[in-house]
Protein backbone atom coordinates (compact mmCIF):
# COMPACT_ATOMS: atom_id res chain seq x y z
CA UNK A 1 0.00 0.00 0.00
CA UNK A 2 0.95 3.49 -0.87
CA UNK A 3 0.10 6.10 1.79
CA UNK A 4 0.63 9.20 -0.18
CA UNK A 5 -2.97 9.97 -0.37
CA UNK A 6 -4.51 7.96 1.90
CA UNK A 7 -3.08 6.62 5.54
CA UNK A 8 -3.41 2.91 6.27
CA UNK A 9 -6.68 4.01 8.48
CA UNK A 10 -8.21 4.45 5.29
CA UNK A 11 -7.76 1.58 2.80
CA UNK A 12 -8.91 -0.58 5.77
CA UNK A 13 -12.29 1.45 6.41
CA UNK A 14 -12.59 1.22 2.62
CA UNK A 15 -12.00 -2.40 2.47
CA UNK A 16 -14.84 -3.20 5.40
CA UNK A 17 -17.00 -1.28 3.96
CA UNK A 18 -16.75 -2.95 0.53
CA UNK A 19 -16.78 -6.45 2.44
CA UNK A 20 -19.41 -5.83 4.60
CA UNK A 21 -21.33 -4.21 1.29
CA UNK A 22 -20.94 -7.67 -0.52
CA UNK A 23 -21.51 -10.57 2.41
CA UNK A 24 -24.64 -8.55 3.20
CA UNK A 25 -25.80 -8.49 -0.77
CA UNK A 26 -25.87 -5.07 -0.93
CA UNK A 27 -23.77 -5.21 -4.21
CA UNK A 28 -22.48 -7.90 -6.67
CA UNK A 29 -18.67 -6.29 -7.13
CA UNK A 30 -16.52 -4.54 -5.22
CA UNK A 31 -12.89 -2.77 -4.73
CA UNK A 32 -10.50 -3.00 -2.21
CA UNK A 33 -7.94 -0.27 -3.00
CA UNK A 34 -4.19 -0.60 -2.76
CA UNK A 35 -3.10 2.71 -3.91
CA UNK A 36 -4.74 5.74 -4.74
CA UNK A 37 -2.73 8.56 -6.00
CA UNK A 38 -3.20 12.41 -6.05
CA UNK A 39 -4.31 13.56 -9.56
CA UNK A 40 -1.51 15.53 -9.71
CA UNK A 41 0.66 12.50 -9.65
CA UNK A 42 -1.15 9.93 -11.89
CA UNK A 43 -4.77 9.60 -10.64
CA UNK A 44 -4.44 5.86 -11.01
CA UNK A 45 -5.86 3.63 -8.87
CA UNK A 46 -4.80 -0.21 -8.39
CA UNK A 47 -7.09 -2.67 -6.34
CA UNK A 48 -8.49 -6.01 -6.18
CA UNK A 49 -12.28 -6.52 -8.15
CA UNK A 50 -14.21 -8.61 -6.24
CA UNK A 51 -16.65 -10.74 -8.24
CA UNK A 52 -19.62 -12.03 -6.11
CA UNK A 53 -19.87 -15.63 -7.72
CA UNK A 54 -22.62 -18.80 -6.31
CA UNK A 55 -19.54 -19.68 -3.73
CA UNK A 56 -18.04 -16.96 -2.28
CA UNK A 57 -16.13 -13.89 -3.79
CA UNK A 58 -13.63 -14.20 -6.81
CA UNK A 59 -10.61 -11.53 -6.87
CA UNK A 60 -8.35 -10.06 -9.52
CA UNK A 61 -5.94 -7.33 -9.45
CA UNK A 62 -7.07 -4.29 -11.56
CA UNK A 63 -5.31 -1.19 -12.32
CA UNK A 64 -7.33 1.69 -13.18
CA UNK A 65 -5.17 4.63 -15.18
CA UNK A 66 -7.16 7.58 -14.27
CA UNK A 67 -9.85 7.53 -11.10
CA UNK A 68 -12.82 9.14 -12.14
CA UNK A 69 -13.19 12.24 -10.01
CA UNK A 70 -16.86 12.47 -9.74
CA UNK A 71 -17.18 8.94 -8.42
CA UNK A 72 -16.62 8.52 -4.46
CA UNK A 73 -14.65 4.93 -4.65
CA UNK A 74 -14.96 4.53 -0.38
CA UNK A 75 -18.99 4.04 -1.13
CA UNK A 76 -19.37 0.60 -2.28
CA UNK A 77 -22.41 0.75 -4.56
CA UNK A 78 -20.65 3.87 -6.15
CA UNK A 79 -17.66 2.25 -6.89
CA UNK A 80 -19.49 -1.06 -8.71
CA UNK A 81 -20.59 0.93 -11.03
CA UNK A 82 -17.36 1.86 -12.64
CA UNK A 83 -15.86 -1.67 -11.73
CA UNK A 84 -15.24 -3.54 -15.47
CA UNK A 85 -16.99 -7.33 -15.59
CA UNK A 86 -14.96 -10.03 -14.49
CA UNK A 87 -12.13 -11.30 -16.91
CA UNK A 88 -12.45 -14.69 -17.61
CA UNK A 89 -11.57 -15.78 -21.21
CA UNK A 90 -11.65 -19.32 -22.68
CA UNK A 91 -10.46 -22.50 -20.87
CA UNK A 92 -6.99 -21.95 -22.17
CA UNK A 93 -7.11 -18.49 -20.82
CA UNK A 94 -7.57 -18.87 -17.50
CA UNK A 95 -4.45 -19.65 -16.17
CA UNK A 96 -3.09 -16.29 -17.79
CA UNK A 97 -5.91 -14.79 -15.33
CA UNK A 98 -4.41 -13.98 -11.87
CA UNK A 99 -7.45 -14.62 -9.55
CA UNK A 100 -8.60 -16.48 -6.82
CA UNK A 101 -11.72 -17.43 -4.89
CA UNK A 102 -12.53 -16.49 -1.31
CA UNK A 103 -15.27 -18.08 0.28
CA UNK A 104 -17.91 -15.84 2.22
CA UNK A 105 -17.08 -17.53 5.71
CA UNK A 106 -13.61 -15.76 5.51
CA UNK A 107 -14.70 -12.77 4.57
CA UNK A 108 -17.34 -12.66 7.72
CA UNK A 109 -14.29 -13.93 9.94
CA UNK A 110 -12.31 -11.29 8.45
CA UNK A 111 -15.26 -8.75 9.37
CA UNK A 112 -16.14 -10.60 12.92
CA UNK A 113 -11.78 -10.23 13.69
CA UNK A 114 -11.77 -6.47 12.89
CA UNK A 115 -14.31 -5.79 15.39
CA UNK A 116 -17.63 -5.28 13.29
CA UNK A 117 -21.17 -7.02 13.98
CA UNK A 118 -22.75 -9.76 12.52
CA UNK A 119 -23.53 -8.93 8.71
CA UNK A 120 -26.57 -10.25 7.57
CA UNK A 121 -25.95 -12.68 4.07
CA UNK A 122 -27.61 -11.63 1.44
Amino acid sequence: MITTRWPVERYEQQWRRTIEALVAGEVQRGMLITDIQPPEESAGVSYWALFRVATGVVLQERFMRTAPTAVNLEVPEVAESVIPPRVQGTPDEHVLVSEWEVSELALRDFLRKSGHAEVKPA
